[in-house]
């Protein structure tokens, strides 16, 4: 397989706290790769240092084979990684459709001239944008949504709006960071599936999430982290019966009642 991503003891330290600790890690093309841990392992932090929200205190991070080593978060959107985040950060005085169409203007070619005039060249693109917006809510299933007010919206519905804002510039690598937080069964069920056609577009995912069940459904290869650093790694079989794991995270009486319908 072709590696999209590879991180080379990627570190951060805020003071004298070390969040990411030579963390060292390969994301092939094409893959749903997930990344677990209790809470303050550093695994938001790491998609912080992936999606260039934060600066790595050392280590290298390659895009595609080329460095992207400390690049800000505008320069990796554009080399195409988007992300969700823990905490929703939607723009609820908004619709829906234009929370989505946030996405696309930061790709725009016209400039605010061209759109206070409405020359020609801006109305295609603007109908570019609503076009493509709309096909993202499609994808999430909230095309019917698109003219309400993102305030109005449902819970897990947020959580899908916040995917296709982030699916609509049609990424390379999709970073989710909990994006089942808050879900019932049935709502993370749904979730599995829609993050597996969006990975059969194409894109790489990388999720973040404590619910096993999505993770043990959803990823090919699960990365764990512990105080920062890589405790193991490995397809979901090798996971749920890795010894330090069950220790460390899981809990050996929790394991096998959150993942007993994947085993």
């Amino acid at each position: 397989m072709t590696a999209l991503l590879m991180l080379d003891l990627l570190t951060r330290r805020f003071g004298g706290i070390t969040a990411v600790d030579a963390l060292s890690m390969r994301l092939e093309a094409g893959e749903i790769h997930g990344l677990i841990g209790p809470n303050g392992a550093g695994k938001t932090t790491t998609l912080d240092l992936i999606s260039g929200l934060t600066a790595p205190t050392s280590g290298r991070m390659w895009l595609l084979q080329t460095d992207v080593t400390g690049d800000p978060a505008h320069r990796l959107a554009a080399r195409g990684i988007r992300r969700t985040f823990q905490n929703l950060k939607l723009f609820t005085d908004l619709t829906v459709l234009q929370n989505v169409m946030i996405g696309l203007h930061a790709n725009g070619t016209t400039g605010v001239c061209e759109a206070i005039i409405s020359t020609p060249r801006q109305r295609r693109e603007e109908e570019m944008i609503t076009r493509e917006s709309m096909a993202a809510l499609a994808t999430v299933g909230l095309a019917d949504q698109a003219d309400r007010p993102a305030a109005a919206l449902a819970y897990g519905y947020r959580r899908l709006l916040e995917i296709a804002r982030a699916i609509v510039a049609r990424p390379i690598l999709l970073l989710l960071d909990e994006p089942a937080a808050g879900l019932n069964a049935s709502e993370a069920e749904t979730l599995v599936g829609l993050i597996r056609r969006i990975n059969a577009q194409g894109v790489t995912v990388l999720l973040v999430e404590h619910h096993m069940d999505v993770i043990m459904a959803a990823c090919s290869r699960i990365t764990v982290l512990n105080y920062g650093q890589k405790l193991a790694e490995g397809t979901p079989t090798e996971i749920r019966s890795d010894e330090t794991v069950i220790e460390a995270y899981l809990g050996r009486a929790g394991l096998e009642e959150r993942i007993s319908a994947y085993a």
